[in-house]
C-alpha cells in the first residue's frame, strides 16, 4: 500500500528528511547480512522454521489454488536456504534480521515526491523542492508545485480548490457510469488527496 506522509523538520532540503526518516527505514534486502548484524536499528527475530513454512505453502496454495503446489516435495530448511530473509545464526536459529521500528514491511522504503510529485501548490516567490516522480507521475510543470517547502509558503487554499475540483470530476465521471462501475471512480475520489 502506498501512502503519503508529511515530515515536518525546521530545515528546507534532503537531508533533514533523511535524517528524521532514518530509524524507521527497514527494507532489509538491499543490506547484506554483515550489514544487517552491525546496523543498531536491526535485532534479529527467531522463528519457528516449520511453522514459518507452512504459512508460506499455506499462503502460495492461495494465490494459486489451481496450481500443483511445488514447495510439498522441500524441507523447510531447504526453502529456507533458498529465501534471502530467514538466516540461521549460530547459537540463535532460524530468524531474520528486522527493524522493530519498521512495522515490518508496512514502512518499508520512502520516496520524497513519488506518485504525489508536486503536491503541495506554493505562493508566489517563495522556494520549494521538487523529489522524483513515480512509476506513473510526471515531474509538475507548474514552477508553484513542489514537494517540499516552508509551511508559510504554501498556498493552502489553492490546494483545496485544486482538490474539490478532483473530487468533482470524479464525481460527475461517477455518476455517468453504470452503478456496478462506481466503486473505482469512488476509491479515486476518496484517495484523490483533499488536504
Amino acid at each position: 500500500m502506498h501512502f503519503k506522509v508529511l515530515v515536518v523538520g525546521t530545515q528546507l532540503g534532503w537531508g533533514e528528511v533523511d535524517e528524521l526518516l532514518f530509524p524507521f527505514f527497514c527494507y532489509f534486502d538491499i543490506y547484506p547480512i554483515e550489514q544487517r548484524r552491525e546496523d543498531p536499528r536491526f535485532i534479529f527475530g527467531k522463528v519457528v522454521l516449520e511453522e514459518e513454512f507452512n504459512e508460506f505453502k499455506l499462503a502460495n496454495k492461495l494465490r494459486n489454488p489451481n496450481s500443483e503446489n511445488e514447495y510439498e516435495k522441500e524441507t523447510a530448511e531447504d526453502w529456507a536456504k533458498r529465501n534471502p530473509y530467514i538466516i540461521y545464526e549460530k547459537d540463535q536459529g532460524w530468524g531474520f534480521w528486522r527493524n522493530p521500528q519498521g512495522k515490518g514491511a508496512k514502512w518499508d522504503w520512502y520516496l520524497i515526491g513519488g506518485r504525489w510529485t508536486g503536491f503541495f501548490i506554493l505562493k508566489q516567490q517563495t522556494e520549494g523542492l521538487v523529489g522524483i516522480p513515480g512509476l506513473f507521475t510526471e515531474s509538475p510543470t507548474d514552477l508553484r508545485e513542489a514537494d517540499q517547502a516552508r509551511k508559510c509558503g504554501i498556498n493552502w487554499e489553492a490546494m483545496r480548490k485544486r482538490a474539490r475540483e478532483k473530487a468533482e470530476q470524479y464525481w460527475d465521471e461517477a455518476k455517468q457510469m453504470p452503478e456496478s462501475e462506481r466503486s473505482s471512480a469512488t476509491r479515486r475520489l476518496i484517495f484523490s488527496g483533499l488536504p
